[in-house]
Parts: C-alpha cells; sequence; structure tokens
C-alpha cells in the first residue's frame, strides 16, 4: 500500500482559503448552495522532498448533479516565483484577496494540471517538493466534501516491469494505476477492518447489531449514539449483574447522567405509619417484588421511553420498575421523603415603585 503523504483534515481547512465554502460539522468544508463560483485554495501541501513525485488525489463528496467542479493541481521545488523585477509567492496569492477568477487564470498560466468532474485523480504530472492544490466550484446546489487524501506514488505495480516501461505519467503508467489503486482501495479496507470492532470507531449501525449479539436490544435512533456506544461496552458487565440493584442503578446512570435511589418494598415497609402513608403512597413499589426508582432531574418523554426499555432488560425477572420524578423546588414537606425534595421555593426579589392605582401599589422585579 502506498504511503499517505496527507490525510486533509480541519487544521489544514482553517489554514486554507475558503470563498463561497465553511467548514461544517457534518462533513470537513460545504459550499453555500447559492454561491457561484466558489473555491478552496488548500495550504500547501510540503513533502519535504526536492523532486517529489506525486501520486493520486481522492474526494470523499457529496454534490448535486448541476454543480460543476475543477481541480487544479500545481507542484515546483521554488515556492516564490520572479519576472527579475518582482518576487510573488505563490501560496500567499492564492491566499490573497484577489478573485477567484483572477487565481485561476494565474494557475492556468503556471502550467498547473487541470482536472474537470472527477473527484479521484492521478497527479503523476506533477512533479517537485511544493504542491498547490485549489478546487473551484460553479453554478449552484450541494457540494458537501467529507474527506480529501493524498497518496504518494501510487504506481508499485509499475516497478516490476522492464526499466523502458517504467516512464511516468505514461499510457501503460496509467493503464497499470488502474490495478494498483483497485489492489490499494482492498487493502486499505483490510486494514481498517480491526475498526469495525472497535466500539469508539465502527459505523453508528453496527452498535445495534453488536447489542444484539451481547443479548441487548437497543431501537435503531432511538437514542444519541453516545449513550447506545456506551451501553455495548458496558453489555457484558451489565449481563453479569442482570437483575440486581447495581444494574439498574447503572442503567440510569448512562442514560441520565445521575445515579438514582432505588426503592424495594422492603424499603417502604420501614417507613411506613398511618400518619405518613398517603405521603409515601406514590413511591411505593406495585407489588412484593416492584421496583421504584427515584430521579431528580426531569427527564422528557424520549429519555423515559429509552430508559424504561433498557431497564426492563435488566430488572429482576418478576419485579416491575416504577421511575418517580422529583420536583426540582416544593414547599417543605410536600412530597418530601428522606430529605429528598426538601426544599423551599426560591424566593425572587422585588422593588417598591412609586406608581400606584387607585391606592394599591406595584410591584416591579
Amino acid at each position: 500500500m502506498p504511503e499517505i503523504v496527507f490525510t486533509i483534515k480541519k487544521n489544514r481547512i482553517k489554514r486554507s482559503c475558503l470563498v463561497g465554502f465553511h467548514e461544517s460539522d457534518d462533513c470537513l468544508v460545504s459550499a453555500d448552495p447559492e454561491a457561484s463560483p466558489g473555491g478552496i485554495f488548500l495550504d500547501v501541501l510540503d513533502s519535504g522532498e526536492k523532486g517529489m513525485q506525486w501520486g493520486r488525489f481522492v474526494m470523499d463528496l457529496d454534490a448535486a448533479e448541476e454543480r460543476a467542479w475543477y481541480i487544479y493541481a500545481y507542484a515546483t521545488d521554488d515556492p516564490v516565483i520572479t519576472d527579475g523585477e518582482r518576487y510573488l509567492d505563490i501560496g500567499e496569492y492564492l491566499k490573497s484577496d484577489a478573485s477567484i477568477f483572477e487565481k485561476e487564470d494565474f494557475l492556468k498560466r503556471l502550467g498547473a494540471k487541470r482536472f474537470a468532474q472527477k473527484n479521484d485523480i492521478l497527479i503523476y504530472g506533477c512533479r517537485g517538493r511544493y504542491l498547490f492544490l485549489a478546487i473551484i466550484v460553479k453554478e449552484e446546489g450541494r457540494f458537501d466534501i467529507h474527506g480529501m487524501r493524498l497518496d504518494q506514488e501510487g504506481d508499485i505495480f509499475l516497478n516490476i516491469f522492464p526499466e523502458i516501461y517504467r516512464q511516468r505519467d505514461s499510457f501503460f503508467h496509467r493503464f497499470i494505476s488502474i490495478f494498483a489503486e483497485i489492489y490499494h482501495d482492498r487493502q486499505a479496507e483490510i486494514d481498517a477492518l480491526p475498526e469495525l470492532l472497535d466500539m469508539d470507531k465502527c459505523p453508528q449501525e453496527l452498535i445495534i447489531e453488536y447489542a444484539r449479539w451481547l443479548g441487548v436490544e437497543l431501537i435503531p435512533d432511538s437514542f444519541p449514539e453516545e449513550t447506545m456506544r456506551e451501553i455495548v461496552k458496558e453489555a457484558w458487565q451489565l449481563n453479569r449483574m442482570k437483575g440486581s440493584r447495581w444494574a439498574l442503578e447503572r442503567c440510569v446512570e448512562i442514560v441520565l447522567g445521575e445515579k438514582p435511589l432505588i426503592l424495594e418494598q422492603n424499603t417502604i415497609v420501614s417507613y411506613e405509619n398511618k400518619e405518613n402513608e398517603e405521603k409515601i403512597s406514590a413511591l411505593r413499589p406495585e407489588d412484593r417484588y416492584g421496583v421504584t426508582v427515584l430521579i431528580k432531574n426531569h427527564a422528557d418523554e424520549e429519555k423515559k421511553t429509552f430508559l424504561f426499555q433498557l431497564l426492563n432488560q435488566f430488572r429482576p425477572i418478576r419485579s416491575r420498575v416504577k421511575i418517580v420524578e422529583l420536583n426540582n423546588e416544593s414547599l417543605l414537606d410536600g412530597n418530601s421523603y428522606l430529605d429528598v425534595n426538601a426544599m423551599v421555593f426560591k424566593l425572587k426579589e422585588a422593588t417598591l415603585d412609586a406608581g400606584q392605582i387607585d391606592g394599591g401599589l406595584i410591584l416591579y422585579e
């Protein structure tokens, strides 16, 4: 597999010149749908090697049919050009306030390679330590780039032929590159196989399948991806402790981020008497095997549905789970249990205003 010289990520995008493009959370960079023309003038790629022979440039993109785009590639050992009187840094000019048309014309005069409507190109004709890449889009519509990478040579098959056939950028070279790149892509997929079993890196659709392998049923798109990944990571331990107080507490902690108070029938009985029987009736489990889960923070219906679905998989086999949501603020002794919820309403400050209506005073906050 060829050595990947550069994988272009957000740090390089920040140092590049974007016109009609913006950084996005969903992809590497995204074009404004109504911006035409738009351009990306990447920060210069320095290989550190004079006469570097550049290979394959690949973009993972999602573009509307109406969009037209062009890739310009130019390599040189000297990033500063001169006409005998003035000096011009190519990288600085491409990041300047000059228009897209001026920069495009400048690249053409330099002799940059131009590729139209391509996202996988061979830049074998580019040779030099410094590589300048520009992507210019025209017309309107969606144009999202999810990733970019640049391979070094990408032509390992060429070296097995006699010297007379090893001319770079020849027809034979490009023909052999078809098979070389197929090999590289398959090898990259094979190298990435261990990531499919990494709970932090595997695709989201596999999380549901891995959970099923471990005996946990998760509803697709029912909850944030990070939460479902955490459940799968702890599935073995949760199964080992299934039916225990710890398993129920841990399920609530993963979903809501707080440690709940678990009440069982024997817990309620020890505090029950005629005076407070009515007050604690809401906390009493449904039956002798029931469990009440007390949570302090408010949970929306989506979280509650997901939490019930998860708790039902790890509860004691004969028990029924009831969730009681405690108010953040209440009057002292109102729905109070074991000093939980024993709060007084927060007092609001107000000042007496001079205005009066029919002798009545008005209070303004």
